[in-house]
């Protein structure tokens, strides 16, 4: 069998691989967001959040706080001023009937709306300064070729060679019972062929005995030494 010297950076690969998998999926059950992650366009959160930022959301198990930096999506009305479909700013006041206000820590004066406090359900857990750059990269044509090529290289070449050595191992062990199945083979027809010269043998013997030759079973023909006790 050949040598699997390759082995070991695969399992090495599969391994991260299953690594990051179980990662992934963890954050996204804890964070139960969807997406999970929000790269900042704008500066109206400086200094707190600069623009370029990555935000790491939370579902909440619980009404938001003032204070709190939340998504909150803006009326179809405000949107016709100028605001995009959804804000994250700082939750700074909770009316007594439900509604939320919220104001980005750069601007001068708060959003000109307020939603219910039921449509807020997502704050910011975690911000990651700089990566939007990163997530703009892999993004781009050459980000593109970047992951693709990785995936190559960790998934589609490891899953390919396994299939090699599948196949390797299967051709050998085809090889191994192909011979033992001849040797098996040859044994039943020497099996065969014992058999077959027993019984000539035999039939031999019997013809000899009916014509009275000396092969005959007779205790009379036997001539006994006298000094067989």
């Amino acid at each position: 069998m050949r040598d699997s010297g390759r082995r070991p950076g695969h399992r090495i690969a599969g391994a991260l691989a299953t690594v990051v998998m179980v990662v992934v999926l963890g954050g996204l059950l804890y964070l139960r967001a969807w997406p999970p992650i929000v790269v900042v366009m704008s500066s109206s959160m400086e200094p707190a959040i600069d623009t370029g930022s990555i935000v790491l959301l939370k579902h909440m198990d619980g009404p938001p706080k003032v204070g709190d930096v939340v998504t909150v999506p803006v009326p179809v009305e405000a949107q016709a001023d100028g605001y995009p479909s959804e804000v994250l700013h700082r939750v700074i006041e909770i009316t007594e009937d439900g509604l939320v206000r919220t104001q980005g820590d750069n601007l001068d004066k708060p959003d000109p709306f307020a939603v219910p406090i039921s449509a807020v359900t997502e704050r910011v857990v975690t911000v990651l300064p700089g990566a939007g750059q990163l997530v703009a990269f892999l993004f781009s044509p050459y980000g593109l070729m970047w992951m693709a090529a990785g995936v190559f290289l960790l998934v589609v070449m490891p899953f390919f060679d396994g299939q090699r050595e599948l196949k390797l191992a299967i051709s050998e062990y085809g090889y191994h019972l192909k011979s033992h199945t001849q040797i098996l083979q040859s044994m039943s027809i020497a099996s065969q062929e014992l058999a077959a010269t027993t019984e000539l043998f035999r039939e031999s013997v019997a013809t000899d005995t009916r014509d009275g030759s000396p092969y005959e079973d007779s205790s009379d023909d036997i001539d006994i030494p006298d000094w067989v006790a």
